[in-house]
């Protein structure tokens, strides 16, 4: 993805870069330690505290990014000059800085408060967790997580989304001839528009259960629970949790799919180096 973005002179995002961090660092792990129970945050309290506040942090962050690019998107294509001066390179500098240094302030108590806990699980087993040690900051670092993981983010992708859509409609009224190049340009934002919208849908439906199941768990925790209703609660958990990895590492396969401009660049890719690698075989028989 950020190859092809260079290619067709789309910004490499800074949510580019979270996404990834989470695709090679945040899954991996999450998988070893929801599939095997494979982690040192079960053994030891400093990568305890550091790692589920960075995977926290950084995965909300992610989020947040796109939110912003879907403002991005409905301040740039507002009719108002004064609204789309506000688009430009200097605010997005400032806003994803802004966003980057507030949501690990906010996350910042889990440091002190998340430990190492023993419990009795469905099998009977006594198994390791990270959670925080106290039920009070449990309740609301559910909630927090909710707000700032699924429900704020999506909020701005719905709003801005609309709205960027309804300055769509107002251009098709008002615009009915245009140049060649602005027709160019129209059609370039369009893709931008459609590649934005299906990364908005995946992360509100998949973000979002995860969140709520979490704010469940967490608030019937003192509840009297038998052997299967633990089973069915830690089965939609992983559940939930895997589908939240499909917001961070979809976006090639959504680009893939909603933007002719992308498959172009993909299919220009894959035929650049499969005939350089034609030739080198080529090469190397006549020198055999």
């Amino acid at each position: 993805i950020l190859y092809l973005d260079t290619q067709t002179k789309l910004r490499c995002t800074c949510n580019d870069g979270f996404n990834l961090v989470v695709i090679l660092l945040v899954i991996p792990l999450r998988i070893l330690s929801n599939s095997f129970y494979i982690d040192l945050a079960y053994y030891n309290i400093g990568i305890c505290k550091v790692e589920f506040f960075a995977f926290y942090s950084i995965r909300t962050i992610s989020c947040w990014l796109i939110g912003l690019a879907c403002a991005d998107r409905f301040l740039h294509g507002s009719e108002n000059p004064n609204i789309r001066r506000i688009s430009s390179l200097k605010t997005a500098k400032i806003t994803v800085g802004s966003i980057i240094i507030i949501i690990p302030i906010l996350y910042g108590h889990m440091i002190v408060y998340m430990n190492i806990k023993y419990a009795i699980n469905q099998s009977g087993n006594v198994v390791p967790s990270c959670e925080s040690e106290n039920d009070i900051h449990r309740t609301f670092l559910s909630i927090l997580y909710m707000i700032l993981y699924s429900l704020c983010p999506s909020f701005l992708m719905i709003l801005f989304g609309c709205l960027t859509l309804n300055n769509i409609r107002q251009r098709r009224h008002i615009i009915s001839r245009i140049p060649e190049d602005n027709r160019i340009a129209r059609r370039t934002n369009t893709q931008l528009l459609r590649m934005l919208t299906a990364q908005v849908f995946v992360i509100i439906i998949t973000t979002l259960p995860q969140s709520i199941n979490q704010l469940y768990i967490t608030l019937t925790v003192q509840t009297a629970k038998d052997t299967l209703r633990l089973a069915e609660e830690n089965l939609s958990s992983k559940i939930f949790t895997g589908m939240t990895f499909f917001a961070h590492s979809s976006s090639f396969y959504l680009f893939t799919w909603s933007s002719s401009i992308f498959r172009k660049e993909l299919y220009k890719f894959l035929r650049q180096h499969l005939y350089l690698n034609r030739n080198r075989v080529h090469i190397n028989n006549d020198e055999i």
